[in-house]
């Protein structure tokens, strides 16, 4: 009788053990010419748009824990999809406290880039960031979050 108890205990933990990791990720087979960085790039480049990329989530035991591998192939899916070439890392949120939550979610910000393509003409009349620009030029939208002297 106690065997059997061990043994519905041995697999309700291995149930519980799996399920609070989250999914792997499905690579894109364009990912790997995604470069990355935490600055902007060198040469010639424009911004094709924000992208962020959050692994896992949940709060505490309802949740799935989420890594940075995961979150790294999720961003450069959607680097990809954009037809960037290169993503400037802005921000990781690893998951963390929040209140009386453990948020599980592991997410990566950034803004993704595509190279200026020559035409037969030249170059094109695009900025490139990097050359006397912060690499960060226009009109953003979206959540702010931090915190200043002790308080969010």
């Amino acid at each position: 009788m106690r065997d059997v108890a061990n043994v519905i205990a041995l697999v309700v933990l291995s149930i519980v053990a799996v399920g609070c990791t989250a999914a792997e990720v499905l690579v894109d087979t364009d990912t790997s010419r995604i470069k990355t960085g935490t600055g902007p790039p060198v040469g010639a480049y424009e911004q094709v748009g924000v992208v962020t990329a959050t692994h896992g989530g949940g709060c505490g035991l309802y949740g799935r824990r989420g890594n940075y591998e995961g979150a790294d192939a999720l961003l450069r899916n959607k680097a990809t999809k954009l037809g960037a070439d290169y993503v400037q890392i802005l921000r990781v949120t690893e998951p963390r406290l929040e209140g009386i939550c453990m948020n599980q979610a592991f997410v990566i910000d950034g803004m993704a880039y595509r190279i200026i393509r020559q035409g037969p003409a030249g170059p094109s009349d695009h900025p490139t960031p990097g050359a006397g620009t912060s690499g960060l030029d226009g009109t953003y939208t979206g959540d702010i979050a931090g915190n200043a002297r002790g308080q969010r």
